[in-house]
């Protein structure tokens, strides 16, 4: 039978797999192609082939100016996302600081290239960050946030930016949002930083546990539609002693002493705190997997469980290189 377009792609997609020297990327690849089909992995795959390094070439963007801190957990498999989402908020948003927490598994390659391209950004040193944080941890009687921490590297994108931060005003990205336009909302948030704002989940209530019991254990309802993948706060609104009793509670403590965390636990710690304050979300073109090149999206977060998280790189990504390069660099 005659091979399509496709089906040579497909196989070689499979054939750069089988050269890989780990066989989890393999893994991954073959799942995917499975879940999403294989003409839509082999489109992702040429994708990413083609644009994601291509952030080697960006211009450089200071990375340590403003008075906002731009927080970013990043892990190495996904170090050239990271760099495209820092620097189309940095590019859209206007002068801010930028901090990557490594999560340990950054190479001193792509702690360079993340230097190089946002000269004045903060890395810090893994291992003394970690002592450093550990140490205040204990010295405030915080013993389940510290326990949290080493051992959920979610939860360090609840902990660090508070203890790392240089003003009040906090931005956290995950490595899978991009901006295609100026964050105007955001803008106008720094300039007056007093209340939460967060972009809308698919699901209603994404947590570790039921609304109700969330709530019992809070004092406050949760915020409808919370996702912790891009939330702005005053570094004041996040109180890690409210933090620690909250995680005493059972729904959290089954997961401590187990060792088995769920994944929405840390977004569930942060819609527990944003609920005791002034919690807002963010308007409908802060989008989760929008396709830019039909619909008016200031930001996408290319997250989720459908095939249209890989528009980060068909779509996103080739769309946002059109954009940067029709401004220009600031």
């Amino acid at each position: 039978m005659r091979l399509d377009r496709i089906s040579v792609q497909v196989f070689g997609v499979v054939r750069a797999a089988a050269r890989s020297v780990s066989l989890g990327p393999t893994l991954l690849r073959a799942r995917q192609a499975w879940r999403f089909g294989f003409e839509i992995e082999a489109h992702t795959f040429l994708a990413k082939r083609r644009h994601l390094k291509a952030a080697a070439t960006l211009k450089p963007i200071s990375g340590g100016e403003g008075t906002v801190d731009c927080f970013m957990l990043l892990n190495e498999p996904r170090v050239w996302e990271g760099i495209w989402s820092l620097y189309s908020f940095r590019f859209y948003f206007g002068p801010c600081r930028l901090i990557v927490l490594n999560d340990g598994t950054l190479k001193p390659s792509s702690i360079a290239t993340l230097k190089k391209i946002f000269p004045g950004i903060s890395i810090p040193a893994f291992e003394a960050n970690n002592r450093e944080i550990d140490v205040h941890l204990k010295g405030a009687s915080l013993v389940r946030c510290r326990d949290w921490r080493r051992e959920f590297v979610l939860f360090r994108k609840l902990v660090d930016p508070v203890y790392l931060a240089q003003s009040d005003k906090i931005v956290v990205l995950d490595s899978d949002v991009l901006h295609f336009q100026p964050p105007e909302e955001v803008q106008s948030w720094s300039r007056r930083p007093d209340e939460f704002r967060y972009i809308a989940d698919p699901n209603i209530n994404s947590h570790c546990a039921p609304a109700e019991e969330l709530t019992n254990v809070c004092g406050a309802p949760l915020p409808k539609y919370f996702n912790a993948g891009y939330v702005c706060f005053p570094r004041s609104m996040i109180d890690l002693a409210r933090v620690e009793r909250n995680l005493a509670a059972q729904c959290f403590e089954r997961q401590r002493l187990s060792g088995r965390f769920n994944h929405f636990a840390e977004q569930t710690l942060y819609a527990m705190e944003a609920a005791v304050g002034c919690a807002r979300i963010l308007p409908p073109a802060y989008a989760t997997c929008p396709d830019p090149d039909t619909d008016f999206v200031v930001m996408g977060h290319f997250c989720g469980g459908d095939y249209r998280r890989t528009w980060l790189y068909t779509k996103g990504l080739p769309f946002l290189s059109l954009g940067i390069a029709s401004v220009g660099v600031p």
